[in-house]
């Protein structure tokens, strides 16, 4: 890695290498209607290696408005409980026929890891405006755009007629994590930090942060070709406003955040897509210090008490609804 600097100018620039080998054992659970036949061995290796240069700059037009450009590259690894090979597997007697696998005599669900998955790797771009307002504020534009190869997803589906373990089945749902073939996202955020410390004592104290994000996002899926998708787990929108008030030895924050739908889960067609409705939440944190090494905070989650819901694939359609409570914590903190 190494810098150089004309003017105004500052221009970073780097390269890495990296290179991943593993061997992922576990068991697959067995189970014949109500009853565990047993923790079977499995496994699965997988590696890869990447070449990443990454470059970046930032430009000063004045002491208080300043550009920042970066072209960078990453890669994301798969998650060990995604590519771990620890399978979940019941089935059952259809009772058309006694035991026989070869006639597909049974119907079953299988939960399973992917070994083989590869790391998702990504193209960065992003190009921002910041401008430092009197007071210790901050104002900045930034747009940005990520172009992927091999995300990750959740896929389910249901098979007819397959053999898994020699137990042959009429119908398995299948479940478990793939590689994509590419996405793309593209966004543009504005954010604002301003303390309030052109109001008169007490007032001064208050201030708010806050930013607004709108993003557009596509994936392309192997096994739904022709399908239009927004990205995995990618929202349209996010918008976070948080009003805080810092005076002497107390600190106090009430945040509201909110994200757009996004898709879950993809299934073999429409009706089973899942994916995650809009949601918003509000929360509470109070923090008053004793000393100069220890402090109390309080906080509360979810003040009105909002839903994590989700929907098939058509509008609308209501596939869960999970009520949440509010979230209570009192701590004590110290610091050296």
């Amino acid at each position: 890695m190494g810098s150089i600097t004309v003017k105004k100018l500052t221009v970073m620039g780097g390269a890495r290498w990296e290179k991943t080998d593993a061997t992922i054992r576990a068991v697959e659970v067995r189970t014949f209607g109500n009853t565990l036949l047993g923790r079977f061995p499995t496994s699965g290796s997988t590696s890869y290696d990447k070449f990443f240069p990454n470059l970046q700059g930032v430009y000063s037009f004045t002491d208080r408005l300043m550009a920042r450009a970066a072209v960078t590259q990453t890669i994301g690894r798969p998650a060990y409980e995604d590519a771990r090979p620890l399978s979940n597997f019941r089935y059952s007697s259809l009772g058309n026929a006694a035991l026989d696998p070869v006639r597909y005599g049974f119907s079953g669900t299988l939960s399973i890891g992917n070994p083989g998955l590869g790391p998702y790797h990504a193209v960065n771009y992003y190009l921002s405006l910041e401008w430092y307002l009197k007071g210790s504020g901050i104002l900045s534009i930034a747009g940005f755009r990520k172009d992927i190869d091999d995300p990750i997803y959740l896929y389910s589906e249901t098979l007819r007629n397959v053999e898994h373990s020699g137990i042959g089945l009429e119908s398995l749902s299948f479940s478990s994590r793939r590689n994509a073939e590419a996405g793309e996202i593209t966004g543009i955020e504005v954010s604002l930090y301003l303390p309030f410390r052109f109001l008169p004592s007490p007032f001064d104290g208050f201030g708010i942060d806050a930013n607004l994000t709108r993003i557009s996002s596509s994936v392309t899926i192997p096994t739904r070709v022709g399908a239009d998708f927004p990205f995995f787990r990618q929202p349209g929108e996010l918008a976070n406003a948080t009003l805080f008030y810092e005076r002497n030895a107390f600190s106090g924050r009430i945040a509201y955040s909110y994200a757009d739908g996004q898709l879950y889960s993809i299934g073999a067609s429409t009706y089973n897509d899942i994916y995650r409705m809009p949601r918003k939440q509000l929360d509470l944190q109070l923090r008053y210090r004793l000393t100069e090494h220890y402090s109390i905070s309080a906080s509360i989650r979810n003040l009105t008490r909002e839903p994590e819901q989700f929907r098939y694939g058509f509008e609308g359609l209501l596939r869960s609804s999970r009520l949440l409570d509010r979230d209570y914590k009192i701590g004590i903190n110290f610091n050296y």
